[in-house]
């Protein structure tokens, strides 16, 4: 009995104890930032960009044109926007979803993806057409495809009428390249009538 009860002790002062220990490890201050001159090191750093392709803002991060709009270095910031004019059965159809799926020029690779529900575009004013307003920015990469973003992307604009992008019946798509930071683009989507 004697045998079991020593290691219940241990294991028990052990808990009283650790707390106490690792308290004495703190030195008691709050962390401080502590700037480059304060340091003794040169200014050189810049911060890492979501888009640098050296990860911290070096030589060869890829700079972003921003003819139209934002860089993206800021989360939310708009790196492409516009308009889907959705025509013939996609201005009444009342499910669905409409994907924007930016592709890099080239590869192919996805490298942006926003999904819109049908019911969010309105009604044109003639009536004849519905009017879907668009952005996608960094926040919307897939992985860490965003950070290696080109200078222009194969923006595709594709309705699904049961929302699912994996199913491809009844799908209608769209396409065209565009520049990062375009945010005047427009693409039409008609089907049916």
């Amino acid at each position: 009995m004697e045998q079991t009860l020593r290691p219940a002790l241990g294991f028990h002062l052990l808990l009283i104890l650790l707390p106490g220990l690792i308290s004495l490890g703190a030195c008691g201050e709050a962390p401080q930032h502590v700037s480059p001159q304060e340091s003794g090191q040169p200014a050189t750093h810049q911060p890492a960009s979501p888009h640098g392709a050296d990860g911290i803002g070096g030589p060869a991060s890829v700079a972003l044109a921003a003819p139209h709009g934002g860089s993206g270095e800021e989360p939310g910031e708009p790196l492409y926007g516009g308009t889907v004019r959705l025509e013939g059965e996609l201005a009444t159809a009342q499910t669905g979803g409409v994907f924007i799926i930016g592709r890099q020029v080239g590869s192919g690779l996805l490298t942006l993806v926003r999904k819109y529900e049908i019911s969010e575009a309105a009604l044109s004013a003639d009536g004849s057409a519905r009017l879907l307003s668009f952005t996608l920015d960094n926040t919307h990469g897939m992985g860490g495809a965003s950070a290696a973003l080109d200078q222009e992307l194969t923006l595709v604009v594709r309705y699904d009428p049961d929302g699912l992008v994996e199913s491809k019946e009844g799908q209608v798509e769209a396409s065209l390249v565009a520049a990062t930071g375009s945010l005047d683009l427009e693409l039409t989507l008609s089907a049916g009538g």
